[in-house]
């Protein structure tokens, strides 16, 4: 059995998380902020309408380059930012 989702019905909450308020915790290097670009944009160029990709980031200085270039609504990585987006989703259904 084959699923097929609909591009313009499909939602995605994509996080790229490389620093954190704790430092130490930081992702050297960076990493997910581009891993996330990347997905985001897979899902674009799959018919997901740009409106129904929700992009929370918490980029790293050296990527903020990466941010200012993707095209893509982009929303700080955090709980409050994060909770209201499911929060919504929720009562969407």
């Amino acid at each position: 059995m084959q699923l097929m989702a609909k591009p313009d019905r499909t939602f995605g909450l994509i996080v790229g998380i490389e620093k954190y308020h704790e430092t130490a915790w930081n992702v050297t290097g960076g990493g997910p902020a581009d891993d996330a670009l990347k997905f985001a944009h897979w899902l674009h160029q799959h018919g997901v309408p740009k409106e129904n990709i929700r992009l929370c980031l918490s980029a790293l200085e050296e990527n903020h380059q990466l941010i200012g270039e993707c095209g893509l609504t982009v929303e700080l990585a955090t709980e409050q930012n994060i909770s209201d987006i499911v929060t919504i989703c929720e009562r969407l259904e």
